[in-house]
Formats: C-alpha cells, structure tokens, sequence
C-alpha cells in the first residue's frame, strides 16, 4: 500500500515534462576525462635532445617510474616490437612508484625518416600518463675500420700468459714488501695447479689481432664512429669455420684494443684466436679511442648496446665470415668483474633486440650484479654504519671509495639526469659526508641517482620470468665468498632471481679452496682475491672452451 503514493508520482511527473504531455528525452552529456598527465621519464635512449639518430639504430629505451600492474600503451612511428622490464625500487624519498619501468623498442628495420617517436600511455588506477620523445634520424651506414693489425706466431702466443704472471700481474696486485714473499707461494701454487690450461695453451696456429674503430651510438644516442675494440683470428689458411663466436667483455682497466702484452683480456683473446675461434672484444666508451669521455661504468644499457653493436659490425663485414658458419652462428660471452656486469648487459641486449643472434653460453664472475646495493654498501662503510651487512662488511673505504669516486659516479652523472653535479658531492677521490649521510637517510636529492643504480642492477627484476627467459642460454657464474672488492653476495642475489628462469651452472668450488683461504686470512688488500679468481674462471672457460 505504500509504494502506491510513489507510483503516482513517478507518473505526474513523467507527463509534466515539455508543457504537459510531450514524448522527448532527457540527454545527460559525461564530463571529458581529464587529460593524462606529463610523463616524467629518468631515462631514455635516445635521449629528448639527442637530434642525429643514426639511421641504422632500431633499438630504443624509455625509463620512469611506475607501479606494478600498470597498463601500457606503447606506440612508435616505426611500428616496433615492445619488451618492458620491470624493477623493483626501494629507499626513495618521493615514493612516485614502486618500479622502474623500462620499454624496450625493437623496430623492424633502420630509418632515415625525420619526425620517429616512441611514446607511452600508462593508466594507474583510472589516472592516465603520457610521454614521449622524439627524434630525427640522420642517413648513415654503418662502419667498421682497421687501424692497426699486429700477426703473433704460436710461440709467442703460448708465453704470453706465463709472461704476464711475472710481470703484469704482480704490478696489478702491487703486493705489500712484507707480505709480498708469502703470497707469490700460493700465486705459484694457483698458476701449477688451477691456471694450467693458459699457461699452456699449446697454440695451434698464428694469430691476427687487429684495433678497430666501429660505429655505435653515444651515451645520449647520437650516431658515433669511433668506439674501439679488438678482433683476433686465426692467421691460418687450414681452417674448419666454428659454430660460435666469442665476445669478450673487460675487466675494470683493461683496453683490449691497445694490443698490450701486459693486458689480460687482450692475451685472453689470442689464446682463444689460436684456437680457431674470432674474437670480439670492445673497449667501453670512455676507453681507447674515446678516452677523452667519461666512462659509460656500468651503465647496462649503454655497454649492451655498444658491445652487440661491435658484435654487429664483424658480421655485416664479409672480411670475417670464413671464420665461422653463418647459418649456426652462436655467441660465446665471457666478462668478469665489470666485465660480468658488461656480459649480462650484452646477453640481455641480444634478447629483447637481436633475437636472430643467439648467445649459447654466458661466463661471468665476480660483478656486481646489484649496482644499488653494492654502492650502497661502500656509504655504509664509510659512515661507519654496516652492521655485518653482506655488501659492506669487507669494503675497505681506502679502495672502494675511489670506484665510487672516478669510475660509477662520472659516467652515470654525465650522461644521465642524476639530479647532483660531481663536484658537489666528491672532493678529490673523496665523497662529501653530508652525501654519504642523505643518501643513505634517504634525502630527496638523491632519488634520482638511487633510481638510476637501481636501474643497472640486475637482481631486482620484477619480472624475472619473461626477461630471462632463454632456453638457448646456459649462464655460468663464479664468485669467491672471499672476495674483498666484489662482495660475493651479489651472485647469491642474482641467482636467487636467476632460479627456474635459465640455465645456470654455479662453478661454487671455484675460488673457494684451501689457496683462496689461506690468501684471504693473509693479507687483507683488497682486490687480491677478486684478481686470482678471475683467473681460475678464465683458465676453466678455456679447457672448456679450447
């Protein structure tokens, strides 16, 4: 009986509209969605500036902050493939996301159009972001030069690593006087008993070790043609082309391309030449031919793009192709230290824009495969505040602080939006202390730079499970648990994200027997260990490899 009353109503009220009696409608217009909001990006390749994009540079990067289970909508005027890598990002004082977001484009083929553009549109929780950068590609080909060619005979060859344990490795280690005696015993132990295999290579051919100048991109994306490197091959017309080709990433302080006997991979890469295989190594940006500039340290997506890039180059260029059969090529991958961190770089560079390219094998060791933590690490110490934390509780500030100082740090500030000029925050080879205090009380000031060490890492990956996917790839790692300057810990991180998503071989007996104690309980300098070991992995890799 109540509802009568409302029906009636509802019904006076239907007639009444339009002058009592007539049949329109009422149109209710929604409001226009607000526009999405500008899209801050913390990096891209090529950067927003950068004008002269080399026509042949069909890979592209858009970084910025996200949040986990964002929608995006990437969009190209080259109509490219898409790949996004997530990562996870702690100790931010503006929590603007909780992940890096990195879209990886992949266009089909090199363009020498004006006005290209990548652009994203991301929706989070009904709120709309958008972005873009865009650039003018400039008609260029491709290059690879020869400026030097250096032809060694098997003999010298076969003493080249011997030579270098005399010699250049005791320079590197610089041993202390008063210890100097104890520890050349176990260094002659080591090289009887775990470096056989280099330095007894038993060369079976001469080798052609050329410096080379090829073409890549700058840091910011601009075309460039003047990246150095290495190649060596067999110097041999008796020759059964190899299904694999190797790329050798260096060590902190190696310049292959400078053809010095006193360099380890330089030696490394006629061992392996002698041997029948061609070998690739470049020198980073910042090294070589480009060491006027700061050094691209550890900066994943530079090293990755410049080293396949070289990579690249030796393929198109048919001087090269007797030495390996094109139809089944496969990469050889081998980087210790930052070398390690420059291979997985590389690895990951074939994956998400070189699919045709297939890496079967990866060899790293001792890298600090989480940049963030490792860094962090050295501020901890340095202030005193470690607490048996993994990645401080070796560090030697007298040693670490200067790799912070001249090597992460100048690379990362000069080519990427830090947020902080060098000078403000080092002061000869010294790092300011009200730096160290905020950037580990997470002061705002160093967001960006937490960010973009959090971006070179690679054991915070959210979705470890598509970016490692590669059943093409066995990853093998070596780490020393007595490893001052590395902190071994890394490679028990990065196999944590590692696991079920490729395979892995963890050489763990490597590095850690009665000689690498006995070393580490003898003396505490810091990189001692960390040199040794790379050798017993280099001399494993060859007998493997040979």
């Amino acid at each position: 009986m109540q509802r009568i009353p409302l029906t009636i109503l509802c019904i006076t009220l239907a007639a009444c509209g339009e002058g009592g009696g007539g049949n329109s409608e009422t149109t209710i217009t929604p409001p226009e969605p607000d526009p999405p909001s500008p899209l801050v990006f913390l990096d891209s390749m090529p950067r927003n500036t950068t004008s002269n994009v080399a026509g042949y540079q069909a890979r592209f990067d858009l970084v910025y902050h996200g949040e986990a289970n964002a929608n995006y909508d990437l969009r190209s005027t080259c109509e490219a493939t898409t790949f996004t890598v997530l990562r996870n990002v702690v100790d931010l004082a503006n929590q603007s996301g909780d992940q890096l977001v990195n879209h990886k484009f992949t266009c089909p083929e090199a363009s020498t159009a004006a006005g290209q553009e990548i652009s994203v549109n991301t929706t989070i929780a009904n709120e709309s972001f958008e972005g873009s950068i865009t650039f003018d590609t400039v008609s260029d080909l491709p290059s690879l030069n020869v400026l030097q060619t250096r032809e060694i005979n098997t003999d010298d060859v076969d003493t080249m690593f011997s030579n270098y344990i005399a010699g250049a490795l005791l320079d590197e280690l610089d041993l202390p006087p008063l210890v100097e005696f104890v520890i050349l015993t176990f260094i002659v132990d080591l090289a009887s008993s775990a470096w056989q295999n280099l330095a007894s290579p038993n060369a079976s051919s001469d080798v052609v070790a050329q410096q080379v100048e090829y073409s890549s991109v700058d840091p910011d994306g601009s075309a460039t043609h003047n990246l150095s490197g290495l190649i060596a091959f067999p110097n041999t017309d008796d020759f059964i082309s190899r299904e694999q080709i190797i790329l050798l990433t260096h060590a902190t302080g190696s310049t292959p391309s400078l053809l010095e006997d006193s360099d380890a991979w330089y030696i490394l890469a006629n061992l392996f030449a002698a041997h029948g295989y061609l070998v690739i190594a470049p020198d980073n940006l910042g090294r070589g031919s480009t060491d006027d500039a700061p050094e691209t340290y550890l900066l994943a997506n530079r090293t990755g793009t410049n080293a396949i890039d070289f990579v690249l180059r030796v393929l198109q260029d048919d001087t090269y192709t007797p030495f390996y059969n094109d139809e089944t090529i496969t990469l050889n991958i081998i980087g210790y230290s930052q070398g390690g961190h420059s291979a997985v770089a590389s690895w990951l560079e074939l994956l998400r824009h070189h699919p045709n390219l297939q890496a079967s094998a990866v060899y790293l060791g001792g890298a600090p495969f989480d940049l963030y933590r490792t860094f962090r690490g050295v501020l901890q110490a340095v202030n005193e505040e470690c607490n048996g934390d993994g990645y401080c509780s070796l560090v030697d500030p007298a040693t670490h602080v200067p790799f912070a100082t001249d090597r992460i740090l100048p690379g990362m500030i000069e080519f990427t939006d830090v947020g902080v000029f060098l000078d403000d925050i080092v002061d000869d080879e010294e790092l300011d202390a009200g730096f160290v205090s905020g950037f580990l009380d997470a002061s705002p000031d160093y967001d960006n730079l937490r960010s973009l060490l959090q971006l070179n890492s690679f054991t915070n990956i959210a979705n470890a499970e598509s970016v490692f996917n590669d059943p093409g790839t066995t990853l093998h790692l070596y780490h020393s648990e007595y490893d001052r300057l590395v902190p071994a810990t890394n490679t028990d991180a990065f196999l944590e994200v590692l696991n079920g998503n490729v395979a892995i071989i963890h050489h763990s007996d490597e590095c850690n027997s009665t000689s690498f104690r006995l070393i580490f309980e003898a003396i505490d300098k810091v990189g001692v260990v960390h040199t040794l070991c790379g050798l017993n992995m280099l001399d494993e890799v060859f007998a493997e490899l040979r």
